[in-house]
């Protein structure tokens, strides 16, 4: 069972779980209303909007799933694509491997983080970012990107999203 804690700003919620992940369980959600460093893979940015995104990182430290990690991904990235097809939204896809796509514009991405000590890996961390309420983008990525509101004309509520 998810154990949440919710926070108005961070960093990101990766890093502070990176940070943190003794002091947390297995299976702790960290979300926040906003990032102000919020990363994807390569350390590309995660543009967000206050409010307006679902940011949030899930800790895992079991070691049957931890032994699963190539798979992780792929599974979270069904889970986005399930939660968006229910939804309504339409042309819904996954680009390996680590994001999720709606009408060839992204709409989410994951990123898998592990932590390491002694080579061994402890924890791993799954960090998603979904456009939820967004209508615009920075100038970098207003081509590229879409958000919920946009695909369904629609304002979700963002805490019944996370439920």
């Amino acid at each position: 069972m998810l154990k949440d804690y919710h926070f108005k700003i961070l960093d990101s919620t990766s890093i502070y779980l990176k940070k943190n992940y003794k002091e947390y369980d297995n299976m702790s959600f960290v979300s926040t209303d906003y990032q102000i460093n919020g990363h994807g893979r390569n350390n590309k940015k995660w543009f967000s909007s206050d409010g307006e995104n679902l940011l949030f990182s899930v800790l895992i430290k079991e070691k049957d799933l931890i032994e699963k990690y190539s798979s992780i991904s792929l599974y979270s990235a069904c889970c986005i694509y399930k939660v968006l097809n229910d939804l309504n939204l339409k042309n819904v896809s996954i680009k390996w491997p680590n994001d999720v796509y709606v009408n060839d514009k992204k709409i989410s991405g994951i990123l898998l983080e592990g932590i390491s000590f002694n080579n061994k890996i402890e924890a791993i961390i799954i960090g998603v970012g979904i456009n939820v309420n967004v209508i615009e983008f920075d100038e970098e990525i207003k081509d590229i990107a879409t958000s919920i509101k946009l695909e369904i004309k629609k304002k979700i509520d963002i805490e019944e999203l996370k439920n």
